[in-house]
């Protein structure tokens, strides 16, 4: 098989933003399976990237190959299952916290103490998104 270059014409280089896709273009092509693609730069009107290395020039066929590696794996039954019990408890206890901030603002107070009263609800807040965050990627 021959390596082909394929130009990415519609991404402007000089743009960081552009810089930014044609780099995140070059890692989903190697995920697709192109594990010898590069990027250089051509001088054109403006800075063109274009794709070394890859099986095809056609760009349908390698939009179909970066379509199929970005659309991810399917989400198990138990893991969405999972995945929505912990978004309810996390609303839930968003909401508690809003409610207690909401009844603290209400009582009056300087904006100083009203500060020294919010912060150990946000902290409480804080370290417990934390620990859900650490179970939830296995550690403990």
């Amino acid at each position: 098989m021959t390596a082909k270059s394929v130009e990415l014409a519609g991404i402007d280089g000089a743009n960081p933003l552009g810089f930014l896709t044609a780099l995140g273009t070059l890692v989903a092509v190697r995920q697709a399976g192109e594990k010898e693609a590069r990027l250089r730069w051509t001088r054109t009107r403006t800075w063109t990237p274009v794709l070394d290395g890859v099986s095809t020039s056609d760009h349908d066929a390698l939009s179909d190959a970066l379509a199929r590696a970005l659309r991810g794996c399917v989400v198990s039954g138990d893991d969405e299952k999972r995945r929505k019990a912990a978004q309810r408890e996390s609303d839930v206890a968003r909401k508690a916290v809003q409610d207690k901030k909401k009844e603290i603002r209400q009582r009056g107070l300087s904006r100083k103490d009203r500060e020294i009263a919010i912060e150990p609800v946000t902290r409480n807040d804080r370290t417990r998104i934390g620990k859900r965050r650490r179970i939830g990627h296995g550690r403990s």
